[in-house]
Formats: C-alpha cells, structure tokens, sequence
C-alpha cells in the first residue's frame, strides 16, 4: 500500500507562457518548477445545497430529515508557506507582483551574478500557473492558480519565511498531464552551490522621514546608513485584492479572478524597548511620534548573503518610498522591558526617494524588490 508522508512529497509550479494556455488548462510541471515548502493549507471543494422543503410525503421513512442536496460552485484556496531564499522562489514571488524587467541583467564584470526586479503592476490577468502537489499516493493537480497576497516575516534568530495566499480554479487527484510518471521531471534550480536561505542576520533595516507632515509637494528623503535602525522582528505583505467570479462559462468553477478594489501593502516593525534612552536606533517611539504628527517615511530593508563572485554578493532589497505608521503597540505587561510594534501602510510616492544603492531610482511604487542571484532567466517567460 502507498502512503503519503511528507518527507516524500514536493510541490511544484509552472507558470503559462504568453497568451497560452488559456485559464482552466492544466501545464506540465517539469524542470526548474520544484519548490522547496514548509507546508500547504489549499483546500476546498463544492458548495452543499441541502434541500429546505418541507412536506407531508407519509410514505417517506422520515420527515424530520432532508431530501437529498445538490452540489453548487466549487472554491480552492489555501496558503503555502516557506522559508525565503535567494533564488528559487523567483517564480512565485513575480507572480504576485505581476511585473519583471525581462531577463535578468547580467552584473558588469561578474559572469555568475545577474539583477533582477519585481514591481506591481495594474491587472494580474493573464498572470497564473500550474500547482502540483505529489502526496506519494498520487498528485493533487490545481490546474489555473493564481496568488493572492505573499507576506515576508522576519523574526530575531531564525529564517526569513514567506507565505502565498492562492485561489485556483479546479482540483484533480487522477490528472493525464501532471502524472506520478511526470513527477519525476521535477527539479529544484539550485545546486548546492547557491541553494541558500535568508536569516534574519543577513538585513539591514533603514527609516528615514519625509521633512513635512504630508508628502503633497514635499522633496524625498535619501537614505544613508545613519538611517539603520536596530529591530527584532518585521513584516510586509502585498494584497492584490483579487475576486473571481462564477458565470455561466465555467460554473461550477471560478472564472479568473481579477482586482475587486485597490491592492495593499501593509506591514509591522517591533523594537525591543520602548523609550528615549536608547535613541531611535532601537526603539519606536520617534515612531509613534512621526504617526501622531502623520509624518510619512521611507523604509529600505536589505538581505545580504554570500557571495557570488568577486565583489557581488547574493542580494534580496525591498523598497517602499512611503509608509504611514497606522497604530501603536507599546504595553506593560509586567516588570520587564516594554517592547514597541508599530503597524503601517504603503502608498505611491509622489516624487522618487533616493534609497541606498537602488537600481531602480524613479519608481515611485508603494513597493518593490530588487534581487541579485545567479537566475540567468525572465522568470514569467521560461520555455
């Protein structure tokens, strides 16, 4: 008998390439398309229509009981969750985002180090893939998937993890494309040479404000590396917003969703004590004054790993040129140090910040991500 474990399953997912193929067919997994997960949550299955009538039929053996149901629209979603790397969760990442630069460009001077980027872009239509799941005992195939919203969590002392909240269109247990056969194409694009996580170690965190209360006309800020502050723990997620619906071209499924509203960045910073004693470097309350003042800033958060080759190193940049600190958490909660949280939202800048070493130095995006890796492919248009 087959039993599923985990230690013996992978998940896998392959973007569409153009145009094809249309939404609601399946892709084959193949090489490049592994993912390496923690866990994931997609779930779902058909609506349950029970039947409310009620009657007065004797010759039934109960009438304190439903007749039979009916099956109404099927909903797939769930979450997958990981540890963040440098390279290897390229494709996912674009998808959120919707955006690349095409292919990558290859770092003056350095054969192996190639520059990257990911920005949001105004419609994810058109923007989905393939997700197989092989649980052993055979493949669970989501054959049209789209990402929702990815969130990146950055606690003291451990790995950076991200998360991506999917919808997908329909579920298959006995596919003839993505096979148990088929499953062996699966492969992960990192070697051991450059499979490496993010840890927390690895960023620099920098904070610096917009000079009036509003950004209305205001000059942008430049970060410099007196603006690193010190936290222990940070998250940024993007929402896309996205809805489907259900029509009379695919009901029971749902037809591709799109944006139902604006998207969202939001995120959270926490320093360890809360106070003037130990400068703004560590704690939040600069912060807290800065929200209360409704003073926007600008946040740049840098991964740096090791190196590639020569002076280039692997890099994971984040970059929002406005952010409104939107609460306050500084409680006492006993004899020991009061911590500080402080929650935010990005917006669109209206003129470019002048962040640490960008690449991109006119985006005006509520956020983007720069990475460098050894990824030589536009990562949305792989054959």
């Amino acid at each position: 008998m087959v039993v599923g474990v985990g230690f013996l399953g992978s998940v896998a997912f392959r973007h569409k390439l153009g145009t094809t193929p249309t939404w609601g067919t399946e892709i084959t997994c193949r090489t490049g398309d592994l993912v390496r997960i923690l866990s994931e949550s997609i779930a779902g299955g058909p609506a349950y229509l029970a039947d409310d009538t009620v009657h007065n039929a004797v010759s039934l053996a109960s009438q304190a009981f439903r007749d039979r149901g009916d099956t109404g629209n099927e909903t797939w979603s769930g979450t997958i969750e990981t540890y963040l790397r440098y390279r290897g969760l390229d494709s996912l990442i674009a998808h959120a985002f919707g955006v690349t630069a095409g292919a990558p460009t290859n770092a003056s001077g350095a054969s192996a180090a190639y520059q990257q980027y990911f920005r949001p872009h105004n419609t994810l239509e058109t923007i989905f893939g393939t997700l197989c799941v092989d649980k052993v005992h055979n493949i669970a195939e989501f054959d049209s998937v789209k990402i929702n919203s990815m969130t990146i969590t950055a606690n003291t002392g451990e790995r950076v993890r991200v998360s991506f909240d999917v919808i997908a269109r329909d579920f298959n247990n006995d596919s003839t494309v993505n096979t148990p056969t088929s499953r062996d194409l699966w492969t992960d694009k990192d070697t051991a040479v450059n499979r490496e996580y993010i840890i927390f170690e690895d960023a620099n965190v920098y904070l610096d404000p917009w000079t009036t209360t509003t950004v209305t006309d205001d000059t942008a800020p430049t970060i410099t590396a007196v603006d690193n502050v010190y936290p222990t723990s940070f998250s940024i997620t993007l929402s896309n917003n996205l809805v489907g619906d259900y029509t009379t071209r695919n009901a029971p499924l749902i037809d591709e969703p799109i944006r139902d509203g604006f998207a969202e960045v939001t995120g959270s910073i926490t320093f360890p004590v809360f106070g003037t004693t130990e400068g703004a470097t560590l704690n939040g309350e600069s912060f807290e004054d800065a929200m209360l003042a409704l003073t926007d800033y600008a946040l740049q958060i840098d991964f740096i790993g090791s190196t590639i080759v020569g002076s280039y190193a692997n890099e994971f940049k984040m970059f929002l040129p406005s952010i409104e600190f939107t609460s306050s958490t500084a409680n006492l909660g006993g004899p020991g140090k009061i911590g500080h949280t402080l929650n935010f939202t990005a917006h669109n800048a209206p003129s470019a910040v002048g962040f640490l070493a960008e690449r991109q130095t006119t985006f005006l995006y509520p956020l983007w991500i720069e990475i460098q890796n050894r990824e030589n492919s536009n990562v949305l248009s792989l054959t």
